[in-house]
């Protein structure tokens, strides 16, 4: 229970920085891989790193936050919106102030007492899902339209593109079947395995899109950036993914409809014209 607590006030705090992005004055320092430095003396809206550390020496307007790192705040220091730590800690010096919430969320697997081995898997896991969520972030900003687009099959058909996901799986063993018959099919069996987990991977980050863009609608915010929309979507989906059976089946459930979303979307030639 503890921990949904902490999950649910990590997705308000990552509502509220996204939306600091709506407006082009506002300055938002992101990283992905390496720490976030806020200077002395410097000041900025929001300081997110994914994958490193968040340290503060002057003036964070909103949020700091760290997915995978700690929030270090040194002597003098001002948070006036909350810190949030996903995976590390909060380090506060002398004279160092949050106005908001304090948040540490420590990852499932970290009490599980498998100690090296654990902190070995641990470890891996994070850098799997920052290394997903930066591919996710690269393939946003590459093709929004596109992504926008599967999205979009998501809300209006979702019966249908889940629909679209099972037969698709279900499809891939007997086309290789038929592929392996001949020379030249042997050649683009991996091929096919290739499209489908791209395919997936594709639909997966338009889900993660769709989730974002609801939340922060129903936050009130309906102009923020695709960027944020499908990160928030993502940190959201990957929390809920730790949660042994539920997580699995969610993240199951999430891959399939994707999927289909992304098979429904090509076929309907809808990528590359849709509104948001």
């Amino acid at each position: 229970m503890l921990f949904a607590k902490k999950l649910l006030l990590l997705t308000v705090v990552v509502v509220m920085a996204g939306s600091t992005l709506n407006a082009e004055e506002n300055r938002a320092v992101v990283s992905f891989g390496k720490d976030v430095i806020v200077k002395k003396d410097d000041r900025v809206n929001d300081a997110v790193s994914i994958g490193g550390d968040v340290i503060v020496e002057g003036e964070v307007g909103n949020d700091a936050v760290a997915v995978g790192g700690s929030v270090i705040l040194h002597e003098g220091a001002l948070v006036n919106g909350s810190a949030v730590s996903v995976g590390g800690e909060i380090r506060k010096g002398e004279g160092a102030v949050v106005n908001g919430d304090i948040v540490e969320v420590g990852l499932p697997w970290k009490r599980s007492g498998k100690e090296v081995w654990g902190q070995v898997f641990g470890g891996l896991r994070i850098l799997s899902f920052l290394g997903f969520i930066a591919l996710s972030i690269l393939l946003v900003a590459l093709f929004p339209r596109q992504i926008a687009a599967v999205s979009e099959s998501v809300s209006l058909a979702w019966g249908k593109s889940l629909l679209w996901g099972f037969v698709t799986i279900f499809a891939v063993v007997p086309v290789a079947f038929v592929l392996a018959i001949s020379i030249v099919g042997l050649v683009l069996i991996p091929f096919e395995f290739a499209a489908v987990l791209l395919f997936s991977f594709v639909g997966y980050t338009a889900i993660a899109h769709r989730v974002g863009l609801l939340l922060l609608r129903a936050a009130g915010r309906k102009n923020a950036l695709m960027i944020w929309e499908t990160l928030l979507g993502l940190v959201l989906l990957g929390m809920i993914c730790w949660i042994p059976v539920i997580g699995m089946l969610i993240k199951f459930a999430a891959g399939i409809l994707g999927l289909g979303a992304v098979v429904e979307a090509f076929f309907r030639g809808r990528a590359g014209s849709v509104k948001v």
